[in-house]
């Protein structure tokens, strides 16, 4: 099960200020999920996992073929090892914002604006700190900006359609 904050949580945290934007209060939800068959024990993982790797989670469980467009998850990545958690990224939207985070850094980006959020989150787990335009996070926002425009570009619709048929890949 993931963590998730309740709507007593951000009243006590006075995160509420935060408004309905990608805040950890309102994205991070539990995930729970009971194999129809019971190969293992229950365990608790800390990776966070997109809600866009569902569909993909749960058709490789059912033994199916991944429709084009789905990318590729499966949920035997998150019931190994969890000590890679801090390494993987998820992306969360809302309209015109974007976003892209681990357990340890979170970039929240506003397009068309000027500024935009950046935490630290192993450091900063209530988004208090925002480093947007911190000069000695500079490099880290370039690096997630990056990582948003990679994964924001192969969730764009029609994504992996061919330009022109037959197409060399690329």
């Amino acid at each position: 099960m993931l963590e998730y904050y309740s709507m007593a949580t951000m009243v006590n945290e006075d995160m509420l200020s935060k408004a309905q934007y990608l805040s950890e209060a309102l994205t991070r939800v539990p995930l729970i999920v009971k194999p129809a068959v019971s190969l293992r024990e229950g365990k608790k993982v800390r990776t966070p996992i997109s809600t866009v790797e569902l569909a993909s989670i749960c058709l490789r469980a059912a033994g199916l073929e991944l429709p084009d467009g789905v990318l590729p998850s499966d949920l035997n990545d998150y019931l190994g090892d969890d000590s890679a958690a801090g390494e993987k990224y998820i992306y969360t939207e809302a309209g015109l914002i974007k976003g892209i985070q681990n357990t340890e850094w979170k970039l929240v980006y506003y397009a068309g604006r000027p500024y935009g959020e950046l935490y630290h989150l192993a450091e900063d787990p209530k988004e208090r700190r925002n480093l947007w335009d911190d000069p000695s996070c500079q490099e880290k926002k370039q690096e997630l900006l990056l990582m948003l425009l990679e994964k924001t570009v192969c969730l764009a619709q029609n994504a992996s359609a061919k330009w022109s048929d037959p197409a060399p890949e690329i």
